[in-house]
């Protein structure tokens, strides 16, 4: 379970947002299930300008062993407005253990369907693990109509007993970027150029935890007005 408030900056029409998701995963011998909702209500600068809800539906399946884990992810997005009505996405993640210090190695494929255009997002990263630090470096190339777009990520976690920690930068251009794992997908007409983040998780027990988040997210939006957004997240976490 998760809810997040975002609050725009220097935005042409966007003021804030709230959103909600609930999400569960199940592993079953070798197999791996999970879905997830998202429901985001977004409230315009300008009562003259008309805010929107919007629905996120999330599915994935597949192979999850220590050894190697494979799985199929799909989303559909529906209300909003015109930009998001009816996207459809589609996507492949895999994770290969390599060694004790490189220890994973992870691909994602995402295909992505708006109305007026197809996306198509592959992304690779590796987690180094350094004692109780893991740095996790990514590199993601979209493809959107005939233009390439190349972004690349630096993440790194501390784990402290029952507190863990992270802090991420990205840097590079992205446009309606899905991120199907993460059970998010950034429909938005403005184009993201850069980004810092950071979160913690705090366990209160054998099984519950709680988690909250930030994100500083600079954007561009079609009129090449930048502006960002400012994302915090807070939610419970129940583990089996």
């Amino acid at each position: 379970l998760a809810a997040a408030g975002s609050e725009y900056t220097n935005h042409p029409w966007k003021r804030s947002s709230l959103d909600g998701l609930a999400g569960l995963t199940l592993r079953y011998q070798s197999f791996a299930f999970g879905a997830a909702y998202r429901f985001l209500s977004l409230t315009a600068t300008d009562r003259r300008v008309a805010g929107y809800t919007q629905h996120e539906a999330y599915l994935h399946a597949g192979y999850a062993k220590d050894s190697l884990e494979v799985l199929a992810h799909a989303a559909y997005v529906w209300g909003g407005d015109a930009l998001g009505t009816g996207s459809a996405h589609a996507g492949l993640t895999a994770r290969v253990p390599i060694a004790d210090v490189l220890r994973d190695v992870n691909g994602q494929l995402t295909l992505s369907r708006y109305p007026d255009l197809w996306i198509v997002r592959v992304s690779v990263s590796t987690v180094f693990s350094l004692g109780r630090i893991q740095l996790v470096p990514e590199i993601a190339v979209e493809q959107v109509g005939h233009e390439a777009l190349t972004s690349g990520a630096l993440t790194a976690s501390l784990a402290l007993g029952k507190l863990s920690l992270w802090a991420s930068g990205k840097i590079g251009e992205e446009y309606r970027a899905a991120f199907l794992s993460q059970f998010a997908v950034f429909n938005s007409e403005d184009r993201s150029l850069w980004s810092v983040a950071g979160g913690l998780r705090f366990g209160l027990s054998e099984h519950w935890a709680l988690f909250g988040s930030y994100i500083h997210l600079r954007t561009r939006t079609r009129d090449e007005i930048a502006s960002s957004v400012d994302i915090v997240g807070l939610g419970p976490l129940y583990l089996f």
